[in-house]
């Protein structure tokens, strides 16, 4: 089941607001996927963030542009992306890729942390088996941001729910954010604003055109 929630953008029109369309101004697109599970160690899950697909597969794919593989090595997890992909990982030997939580930021890399291509999941707990990798990827050569949400369901078991990506290159993400109760009242006070003044031009048009009429 596929998901687009556009973000709080606004783009101005005709001197109102409006919300920007999900197809070519959203902010945040996030997909949900069900029964997505990784319980073969000969098996990789594939999923690609701006594709809005995922599966288990033979085979990595390292293709890039939002493509990224959770798989078991030498009895070891990983995740890995594309060559100009990465995940937001903590130094040390091995690297490993961060567990974020709800409300945490993934964008430009700061000096705490870095962008691996191949970082262990070695930090999920068997208390707290659910959290969020920072995925960073290029499309047409621009670098945006997103996130996935897994759940290490069992030893080397590992199910794919949800991900999401800021489809405007360079922004960062925020895990989990939603518009807030004000913006959305916004959004639908803009919304109206904007069809009002639609039509008023409609109406505008078809009296031009009865008064072009008559005087011919």
């Amino acid at each position: 089941m596929n998901h687009t929630y556009p973000g709080a953008k606004w783009i101005m029109l005709a001197g109102g607001l409006m919300t920007a369309s999900a197809a070519s101004e959203a902010a945040v697109i996030t997909t949900t996927f069900n029964d997505v599970v990784l319980d073969n160690m000969s098996k990789f899950l594939v999923f690609n963030v701006v594709e809005r697909t995922a599966g288990i597969q033979d085979s990595k794919n390292s293709s890039g542009g939002g493509t990224f593989n959770i798989y078991i090595d030498r009895v070891k997890p990983y995740i890995s992306g594309g060559a100009a992909d990465g995940i937001m990982s903590e130094f040390g030997s091995p690297i490993q890729a961060l567990r974020l939580d709800e409300g945490d930021i993934v964008g430009p890399s700061d000096p705490s942390f870095r962008y691996d291509s191949a970082p262990r999941i070695q930090n999920w707990t068997s208390d707290n088996p659910t959290g969020y990798l920072g995925l960073m990827f290029k499309v047409d050569g621009e670098t945006h941001y997103g996130w996935a949400l897994i759940t290490e369901t069992g030893t080397d078991q590992y199910e794919l729910h949800s991900v999401a990506y800021e489809d405007i290159a360079g922004q960062s993400i925020t895990i989990g954010a939603v518009p807030e109760p004000s913006s959305i009242a916004l959004m639908a006070l803009s919304a109206g604003s904007v069809a009002a003044f639609e039509l008023r031009r409609r109406r505008r048009k078809s009296r031009e055109a009865v008064a072009g009429k008559a005087a011919a």
